[in-house]
């Protein structure tokens, strides 16, 4: 490579030359990692209004997401709960169907059977709600994704603060 340098008869210039090789770096905009360096842009004042208000709208639906998920898990939890109560008492009743006295008890462990059932069931159905709404959730992100347009040249590097 040849560089122009202009001297003076006699002069001496000393010249730093610096090469570098441009960088790509791909990100899975779902994955941990890049949600919390999109924060962290969102956080910085370097973005765009434009531009941080569709990255705080794609954070806003992964949270969305995220809580979902752990909302199922609990409905799940809970509902492991139930069913492992529910095996109690119908322990309880079958053992009781021994005693012949024990007409008020039954009843009373009959209408708690009847709750502990009604509660699986409701979480059930609160499962099932839960995963169609992270399916539309998930629909959502992606779409956001699809249609984020960076309207700056680049975004800045660490580096080059």
């Amino acid at each position: 490579q040849l560089f122009e340098v202009d001297l003076k008869p006699g002069e001496t210039k000393y010249v730093t030359i610096a090469e570098t090789t441009p960088v790509q770096r791909s990100l899975e905009l779902a994955s941990p990692d890049a949600i919390g360096m999109l924060q962290i842009y969102v956080d910085s004042a370097e973005a765009s209004p434009a531009f941080k208000a569709q990255l705080e709208a794609i954070l806003a639906t992964h949270k969305a997401g995220v809580d979902l998920d752990d909302k199922i898990a609990t409905l799940r939890d809970q509902r492991v709960e139930y069913r492992e109560r529910q095996g109690e008492l119908h322990g309880q009743l079958v053992t009781l169907k021994m005693v012949k006295t024990s007409g008020p008890l039954m009843a009373s462990l009959r209408q708690k059977l009847m709750e502990v059932s009604d509660a699986i069931q409701k979480a059930t159905v609160a499962i099932v709600d839960a995963q169609e709404q992270i399916m539309l959730t998930r629909v959502k992100f992606e779409n956001q994704i699809a249609e984020l347009h960076l309207d700056e040249p680049r975004m800045p590097l660490a580096r080059d603060r």
